[in-house]
């Protein structure tokens, strides 16, 4: 298993694809891309650990297919913000945010399904929305949650015990919502 590392952007073509998973028992190592990653055509990342993307710049989907195999995309962009676009809006199984400085941007509707790691960097949702449905939210804090300062929303299920919302508009501002059930 070895990591691949692209100091640039990678731009998969429509027609073209990326499987980072190619072959019958195939292990990959980690993909770093210190650019932006423009997908339209098929991007396929590794199917076992290890098989994540690291990006340091913006991810748009035009077209293509996008199989994530379970596997995360960490934003860990040094300086400056980074976007993720797809008008269709996109779909990971797991997140990570962890930068330096600067913040991930949403231009569409972003669902996650496995789980979103805060760490440092805010995400800012602007008009969008982040759901993330039963997905596991870890961390949390004044260095890094999601900015809600538009009509976006962040979504995700609510049990009986408190959940928590790291949220907040120009500051961190958490909110604990517990779902009590109905009144009779």
């Amino acid at each position: 298993t070895a990591t691949i590392g692209l100091a640039r952007n990678l731009t998969i073509d429509a027609g073209s694809s990326l499987y980072m998973d190619y072959g019958a028992g195939a292990s990959s190592g980690s993909l770093i891309i210190g650019g932006d990653i423009n997908v339209a055509g098929n991007l396929s990342l590794g199917d076992s650990y290890g098989g994540d993307i690291y990006l340091g710049g913006d991810w748009t989907r035009t077209t293509g297919n996008f199989n994530a195999n379970n596997r995360a995309v960490f934003f860990i962009g040094a300086t400056g913000n980074q976007s993720i676009i797809n008008t269709a809006g996109e779909s990971f199984p797991y997140v990570i945010v962890d930068k330096p400085s600067g913040n991930v941007i949403l231009n569409n509707n972003v669902t996650i399904s496995g789980g979103l790691t805060l760490t440092s960097g805010l995400v800012e949702v602007g008009t969008n929305n982040l759901v993330l449905g039963g997905a596991n939210l870890s961390g949390g804090s004044s260095a890094s949650y999601v900015k809600t300062a538009s009509t976006g929303v962040l979504s995700r299920n609510v049990g009986a015990s408190a959940t928590t919302f790291p949220v907040g508009n120009s500051t961190y501002n958490a909110a604990m919502v517990t779902n009590a059930g109905t009144a009779d």
